[in-house]
């Protein structure tokens, strides 16, 4: 295959420019991925009324009953919502 006649290949520089851009895009949409990550594990997942109920769940080490417990705690929150409205 020959290339076509009006075919320039890139300078050092323009290649050097479109890696440094490649290379900054890179690590912007890596570091807005960590941060949303980041924001995400801090995020209560229970608000401060509901982590005190979620409290007593905290000594119970297996992890079934754990489940079970929050479980629990889940469905008495949801039920104490619907009520409240």
């Amino acid at each position: 295959m020959t290339p076509r006649k009006d075919y320039r290949p890139l300078s050092r520089r323009a290649r050097m420019l479109i890696a440094t851009a490649a290379v900054v895009a890179s690590c912007a949409i890596l570091s807005a991925v960590v941060g949303l990550f980041d924001a995400a594990g801090s995020t209560p997942w229970f608000s401060a009324d509901q982590a005190n109920l979620v409290a007593h769940c905290e000594p119970v080490r297996a992890a079934t009953q754990r489940h079970a417990c929050l479980q629990a705690v889940a469905r008495q929150a949801a039920t104490t919502r619907v009520a409240a409205r």
